[in-house]
């Protein structure tokens, strides 16, 4: 969706759930299969799942690994499914059309996929190898984030050394920014989700990364700026320093 939104020129995506891996696997095949947006939402559907289960095995039975991405199918695709209804029913509740309903912007997507530019990997957050190499391969080909999508990965660590490292190696655009999603309901939802939705300039981000002892999000967050819509809000404040400033891994 956001790829779509924002014209991506690549995409990288980093999970440490395996299944979150496999099911990307799924979309590509969708993505090849379905020619219009229509199409590609009718892969997800009650109606064809069997049909979805056959094409993948077709498609992927060279594949060492077609077992597990067939499991990720089936037990993502309810999911999906509910999702992809609901995105779709944004464009009728609040105008805003994503790729579930603009042929454009299905097109832009699904061409990044066929053109190699959506590149899923297994990592942690807080490892020494997943984002580091993700930076070194991003600068060796002089390319920068210009949307950094934690969706709710900070709901489950902590701003350890590793972590603002990791992210302060990403090269980043001057308008970068960093959407998140917190799935507190002390924070308030978005309407229609379950989820807080905060956005944040990234070269911010890595401000607080740099110079604050914030540990969590949940910390971070008591320095949002509330909107008009219950659910979103922006960070837009410069960061507390601590006198000592956090601990960075080399």
């Amino acid at each position: 969706m956001l790829a779509g939104w924002a014209r991506s020129q690549f995409v990288v995506i980093v999970d440490f759930d395996q299944s979150v891996v496999d099911l990307h696997a799924v979309y590509r095949v969708f993505f090849d299969h379905a020619q219009t947006p229509a199409r590609f939402c009718e892969c997800w559907s009650d109606e064809w799942r069997e049909h979805a289960t056959a094409l993948l095995q077709e498609r992927l039975a060279q594949s060492p690994d077609v077992g597990r991405i067939v499991r990720a199918f089936r037990m993502a695709q309810p999911l999906v499914r509910e999702r992809l209804f609901h995105l779709r029913g944004l464009v009728h509740r609040q105008a805003l059309p994503s790729f579930v309903e603009d042929a454009a912007q299905y097109e832009h997507v699904r061409r990044l996929f066929a053109d190699d530019r959506v590149v899923v990997l297994r990592g942690d957050y807080n490892g020494d190898d997943t984002l580091l190499g993700v930076a070194a391969a991003l600068r060796a080909a002089d390319l920068r984030l210009g949307v950094v999508y934690l969706s709710n990965v900070e709901q489950y660590l902590e701003y350890t050394p590793a972590f603002r490292r990791n992210f302060l190696a990403l090269d980043l655009d001057a308008d970068a920014v960093v959407i998140r999603t917190l799935g507190w309901r002390v924070f308030g939802y978005a309407p229609g989700e379950r989820y807080h939705y905060n956005v944040q300039a990234a070269t911010g981000f890595a401000d607080w990364m740099r110079h604050s002892t914030v540990r969590r999000l949940p910390e971070l967050l008591r320095f949002r700026t509330k909107t008009a819509e219950t659910g979103l809000s922006v960070l837009d404040c410069a960061p507390t320093r601590s006198e000592l400033g956090p601990v960075i891994s080399p």
